[in-house]
């Protein structure tokens, strides 16, 4: 049985909300020093010793697509605490907070939490089911209003992330959706390719499952979402490219792979959601056009100009 660990904040009273924060940051340095476990232990926010009401999460976007866009839901009145609760609470909190103009508090927070979560190594080790996940949606709630800080986002993920993390590529888009293709987006999204994660956009091209065959086996339809994404907005598309040419000459040593393949053809297989090692299916892919221009053209193009970067340095 879950023990709960519950912070009471008037949220009418700015210097209450401070010290709720400051109880919050103390509890999540206790996690981090494992005097608590997010397996044992539970945070409940109260607004003022009784539960947030269903009304009060409702004023918030980020409280009503906790989930994701695909597990919007319908909010309801807690009779009592559970994790449901415990993650809309804490997200609560941070809304307020950002309205009280408490955001540096909130950013030294995150990276606690960051710390915590590298800590904790193997994603497994920090999530309640699919789509529940200790702590992301507070790294979403300050990067959903203050789009600079994207980029904390894109560090919670460790190098042993997999498919099943997908859900969270939804959270990327609303902050794009919201704020549009600004640096801050191109840097967070670029990180996970430069990141540990190299290469890795796995879960920006999601693939769902539509059904069962006749043999009740799952049949899957894959949704280039975060390539057609860069298809749809040019301005995305082109500063992705500055960025690459910009960061990809620091990692020298990875432009070839033990599989003689170019850095850059990875790259373009990875926004497509497309395996370069399938040779027929990625040269399909690079027949096809975006902006007017092949891919298989801006693919040499920026090969060409990666190589001359690094020979200019080497010389």
């Amino acid at each position: 049985m879950m023990s709960s660990i519950n912070i009471s904040i008037d949220f009418q009273d700015k210097t209450s909300v401070k010290k709720g924060l400051k109880n919050f940051r103390d509890t999540l340095d206790k996690f981090y020093k494992k005097k608590y476990s997010m397996e044992e232990d539970e945070i409940y926010i109260y607004s003022k010793d009784t539960l947030i009401k269903k009304s009060e999460f409702s004023k918030y976007f980020t409280c009503q697509n906790i989930y994701g866009e695909g597990y919007k839901i319908d909010l309801e009145e807690f009779i009592e605490p559970n994790i449901h609760y415990s993650i809309l609470s804490q997200v609560y909190l941070f809304e307020k907070a950002l309205e009280y103009g408490y955001t540096k508090k909130l950013l030294k927070i995150c990276k606690l939490l960051l710390k915590y979560i590298k800590k904790k190594g193997d994603f497994h080790n920090v999530w309640y089911s699919d789509v529940t996940y200790f702590g992301f949606y507070l790294l979403f709630t300050l990067a959903y209003n203050k789009p600079k800080y994207t980029y904390l986002m894109s560090k919670y993920f460790t190098s042993d992330w997999d498919d099943q993390s997908m859900t969270l590529h939804q959270f990327f888009y609303m902050v794009y959706e919201k704020h549009g293709a600004s640096d801050d987006i191109i840097n967070a999204i670029s990180y996970l390719v430069y990141g540990e994660n190299l290469y890795d956009f796995g879960f920006l091209n999601p693939v769902y499952p539509l059904g069962e065959d006749k043999e009740g086996r799952y049949i899957f339809k894959e949704k280039r979402r975060f390539f057609n994404l860069l298809k749809k907005d040019k301005n995305l598309y082109e500063k992705l490219k500055l960025y690459i040419l910009k960061n990809t000459p620091k990692y020298n040593d990875y432009l070839y792979d033990y599989d003689d393949v170019h850095v850059i053809e990875k790259y373009y297989g990875a926004i497509a959601g497309i395996n370069y090692l399938n040779e027929e299916k990625f040269e399909e892919f690079k027949k096809e056009k975006i902006h007017g221009a092949v891919i298989s053209k801006d693919i040499e193009e920026l090969k060409h100009k990666i190589d001359a970067i690094i020979d200019n340095q080497e010389e």
